[in-house]
């Protein structure tokens, strides 16, 4: 099994354009789609997504980061973005189990 490395904190999200817009620039038609966002952070492409996808699970190491798109989610009162700790190494995520997956930034 791969290690995790090194956490190195994200936190730049503000130099990218809001989720929602970013996410219709690639096109991807997410309505009513289960969507996994890989190395989340703070959430920014996964509150996005979570306005047309049926669920999404925003999956990161950084637990602050987790704590902050937690804290968000609830502000929208979005509840159908679930946030987990873990790296994209070590997924335990069963096969088919999402239309679409996010790997933004991610290294």
């Amino acid at each position: 099994m791969a290690s995790a490395g090194r956490i190195v904190p994200g936190g730049l999200g503000y130099l990218r354009p809001p989720g929602t817009i970013e996410l219709a620039a690639y096109g991807v038609d997410l309505r009513g789609k289960r969507v996994a966002d890989i190395g989340a952070g703070e959430g920014r492409l996964a509150l996005g997504a979570a306005a047309q996808a049926a669920t999404v699970l925003a999956v990161d190491p950084d637990r602050s980061a987790l704590a902050r798109g937690r804290a968000e989610a609830k502000r929208l009162r979005l509840r159908n973005v679930t946030f987990r700790e873990g790296a994209a190494q070590r997924l335990r995520i069963e096969d088919r189990s999402f239309e679409v997956v996010i790997f933004s930034w991610t290294l």
